[in-house]
């Protein structure tokens, strides 16, 4: 053989050993490093995103003797090195962290939807012994691998999903671990919460006080009291309507002069005085057609002019107005008229009040939803049992109680979150309520000073 064949044959030997893969068999080293589980603790968010994740790896040493595989303790090989690369299964610029007489690492703070692999080196006096598999997971979604699966992915997060709300108090895993009609169940509960504070959104507009009575533009003197709605209206009614009032209660408070001092008449041999109610039903129906019911219309005209048919309250007081403008010369009986027109009127705004803010779809969603967490449980707490009795005869009693009671827990968070939605969305309908019944008593406590003279 050529000499100089013979100088280069070594140095060609040394690249190949040197650059040689390496291979994860048994063939190689008596001993294999296997990667038995993959944790995440994810660090989220108010939301219940996840920012930051730790990783904890655990990993057994098994070793092959006469074509036998089994497990030994891991502490014959005194240091591991764990290796993790981000978007690199070549481990071209990896990390590494060193661990002595342990067989689980925690790999603190990596990025979330980076894929990460990692690799395990067991080294006696700075010699590789063994090796594990190549491993690898998508930090805050699911994991690969030997690993197996877990987590969720970005759906989870979402805020129409019922898992969201769990989430955010950080108990995903509760909904991930839930059946299918549990998981319905707190699909239908959250969706309830959101189309009740959807309503309550639009009951605050449309119940707004300034919306039913005709009160002033709000200014940085005026106080607002959340519950104290009398307080509020004293401060902000407007002047003009008060001033529109004062007129209806002085032509009422007029007419009624007339009656204090009716004509008189002589009767009878004694020649007692009577009131002649013939002249009086005549006077006052005369004085109705030439002045009152000129007064009526005039009232009517400011309050169009004003602006103020758009409220309520203000035409409640028009149907008022308009039924003692027809029937104000029946001096007897324009009262019970005037007081059924607005007792008619009132009912019907009240009502419409109601339907257009949804108050009783509030109600509803409220007095459902502790009925779906309810569902929930049961649902829950039956398949745990069905599980209970199909656990095998060798299954210890510590066992048994830990699964039963992690099932039954499980299934209570239905019944939870029923709960908790329901109480906020029946408190927000009592005071939406308590509101309205507020409303149509200040409705009457307006007429009722308007009209005590009628």
């Amino acid at each position: 053989m050529n000499a100089k064949r013979l100088v280069w044959l070594p140095i060609l030997l040394a690249v190949v050993w040197v650059f040689q893969p390496a291979h994860n068999s048994f063939a190689d080293s008596p001993m294999k490093i296997h990667i038995v589980d993959i944790q995440q603790n994810k660090h989220n968010n108010i939301l219940g995103i996840p920012r930051k994740v730790d990783y904890s790896l655990k990993w057994m040493l098994y070793e092959k003797k006469d074509s036998l595989i089994s497990e030994i303790d891991f502490r014959k090989i005194p240091e591991y090195v764990v290796y993790y690369s981000k978007n690199d299964s070549l481990f071209r610029n990896a990390q590494e962290k060193k661990v002595s007489r342990n067989n689980e690492v925690l790999l603190p703070g990596l990025k979330v939807g980076e894929r990460y692999f990692f690799r395990i080196e067991g080294l006696n006096q700075g010699d590789r012994v063994a090796l594990s598999d190549t491993a690898w997971a998508i930090s805050g979604k699911a994991l690969a691998g030997p690993a197996g699966t877990a987590g969720g992915n970005w759906l989870a997060y979402f805020p129409l999903s019922g898992r969201f709300p769990l989430q955010v108090l950080g108990r995903g895993d509760v909904f991930e671990r839930s059946t299918i009609l549990g998981k319905f169940a707190f699909h239908l509960i959250w969706w309830f919460f959101l189309i009740g504070l959807l309503i309550w959104l639009i009951a605050m507009k449309r119940l707004s006080l300034s919306k039913i009575f005709p009160f002033e533009k709000l200014r940085l003197k005026n106080t607002i009291y959340l519950f104290n709605y009398d307080k509020v209206y004293s401060q902000r009614i407007s002047k003009e309507f008060k001033k529109t009032l004062e007129k209806w209660q002085k032509l009422i408070n007029e007419a009624y002069k007339l009656v204090e001092s009716p004509p008189m008449e002589k009767t009878g041999e004694d020649g007692k005085e009577i009131i002649d109610l013939d002249m009086l039903e005549k006077s006052y129906a005369t004085w109705w057609k030439d002045v009152g019911k000129k007064k009526i219309e005039n009232i009517e005209k400011e309050l169009t002019r004003n602006g103020y048919i758009n409220y309520p309250t203000v035409r409640i007081i028009q149907a008022g107005l308009g039924n003692h403008k027809i029937n104000g010369y029946r001096w007897l009986e324009a009262s019970a008229e005037v007081d059924r027109a607005i007792e008619n009127r009132a009912s019907s705004e009240l009502q419409s009040l109601k339907r257009n803010s949804f108050l009783e779809w509030l109600w509803n969603l409220g007095a459902t939803a502790p009925l779906l967490g309810l569902f929930g449980t049961v649902t829950g707490i039956s398949v745990a049992f069905a599980r209970l009795a199909l656990m095998g005869e060798d299954t210890t009693h510590l066992k048994l109680v830990k699964m039963l009671a992690g099932g039954i827990n499980e299934a209570l968070w239905t019944t939870i979150m029923g709960l908790v939605a329901g109480i906020v969305l029946v408190i927000l309908f009592y005071y939406y309520k308590n509101k309205l019944d507020w409303i149509y008593s200040k409705w009457e406590e307006i007429y009722v000073q308007v009209s005590e003279k009628l």
